[in-house]
């Protein structure tokens, strides 16, 4: 669990605190979004281990930062719609998987940049092959991050 509360903070922080926020003291300040597209059930350890990592950082769902998470829970024909309304949201970083069913993640990155989506889109990934990194990075991706990272990897 520590790996995946590591790895998903680190996703966070190559996504969202490359761009610091910062507000007008007489402009509302808008609260950080991370958006998670999920093809599998809700996992609570996985994210319960994300908002753990988060929080240990000083991060506080729906205090300073919003967290939406979307699953398809096994119904892969849902995916693009859940993805469109994650992209609805207009949050500020994407967390998808390169290959989920119904919805390859380097295509929808394409799909995104092509459609003017502004959102950092990071890979959380099994794949640790170059070829994906590399074809996830081209398609613009900000960052690719492997599911079974060690901590003193990340």
């Amino acid at each position: 669990m520590m790996i995946i509360c590591a790895a998903l903070a680190v996703v966070f922080a190559l996504g969202l605190l490359a761009e610091p926020f910062t507000a007008d003291a007489q402009q509302a300040r808008r609260i950080p979004t991370i958006g998670f597209l999920w093809a599998t059930p809700r996992v609570d350890r996985m994210t319960n281990a994300f908002e753990q990592g988060l929080s240990d950082r000083g991060w506080f769902n729906g205090q300073n930062i919003a967290i939406e998470h979307r699953f398809a829970e096994g119904h892969f024909d849902r995916l693009p719609a859940l993805a469109a309304e994650l992209v609805g949201l207009r949050p500020d970083v994407i967390v998808a998987d390169i290959t989920m069913p119904a919805l390859n993640g380097i295509e929808a990155a394409v799909k995104l940049r092509a459609a003017g989506v502004e959102a950092k889109v990071v890979f959380l990934t099994m794949h640790n092959d170059v070829a994906y990194a590399r074809k996830a990075l081209e398609a613009g991706a900000l960052g690719f991050v492997l599911k079974h990272s060690a901590t003193s990897e990340l």
